[in-house]
C-alpha cells in the first residue's frame, strides 16, 4: 500500500530463452568427462604404485 492508501503495483514477469545446441552440448561433455575419468584414473594409480617402495634417496639417514 503507498502512503496516500492507494494499492500498489503488481508485477509478474517471466523471461527465457530456448537453445536447441544445449541437450547435444550436455551430453558432449558428459562423455568427455566421463572419458578423461576413465583415463585419469588408471594413470593416477600408475603414478603412485612406485611411491614410497625405493627407500630413503642415499646419503640420508633415516
Amino acid at each position: 500500500m503507498n502512503a496516500d492508501a492507494s494499492a500498489g503495483i503488481g508485477v509478474d514477469v517471466r523471461a527465457g530463452i530456448h537453445i536447441d545446441l544445449l541437450g547435444p552440448a550436455v551430453l558432449a561433455l558428459l562423455i568427455l568427462g566421463l572419458v578423461l575419468l576413465a583415463v585419469g584414473v588408471p594413470l593416477l594409480l600408475a603414478g603412485a604404485v612406485g611411491l614410497g617402495r625405493h627407500g630413503p634417496p642415499p646419503g640420508q639417514v633415516p
